[in-house]
């Protein structure tokens, strides 16, 4: 691996810059400046999801950040309720032996130029995930379609 030295003109340091563009301070030099402030707090997050009882039409709680749910009809998703801004929410929605309409409600904001259009026909015995972030275009602050991404 070649590696380059450059000096860093306001501060009395080199770096050494590595072919796959890792950089790494030369040895001996401390932290390079303040850290930048915390972020919002989200809730807290947990790698295993949390079971989302079916409904026709479910409203679930942004607090509980990871949900997953088997549609045994067709379903309506709502706003999550209790959101603070920058939040995510994740929803993994598996089908059962049929296949279901996934409807976002009005309130869910889909992006103007993805070709996503809601309904949507989810297949039989597939998960879809789902992520929905709360964002603001500067106006308003609602939640937004990120992704859904499915066929597991």
């Amino acid at each position: 691996m070649k590696k380059i030295l450059i000096p860093i003109i306001a501060v009395a340091a080199f770096y050494t810059f590595v072919a796959h563009a890792e950089i790494k301070p030369a040895s001996g030099i401390g932290p390079m400046g303040p850290q930048g402030p915390q972020g919002i707090p989200g809730p807290s997050g947990s790698s295993t999801p949390v079971v989302m009882a079916y409904s026709p039409t479910n409203t679930p709680d942004a607090s509980v950040s990871f949900q997953n749910v088997t549609l045994t009809g067709d379903m309506v998703l709502n706003s999550p309720t209790n959101a603070q801004y920058g939040m995510s929410w994740q929803l993994w929605a598996t089908c059962d032996t049929n296949n279901h309409n996934f409807t976002f409600a009005p309130s869910i904001v889909i992006p103007s130029d993805s070709s996503f259009t809601s309904p949507k026909l989810l297949t039989s015995n597939k998960t879809y995930i789902i992520l929905l972030k709360y964002v603001s275009n500067g106006v308003t602050t609602n939640w937004g379609l990120a992704s859904i991404v499915g066929g597991y």
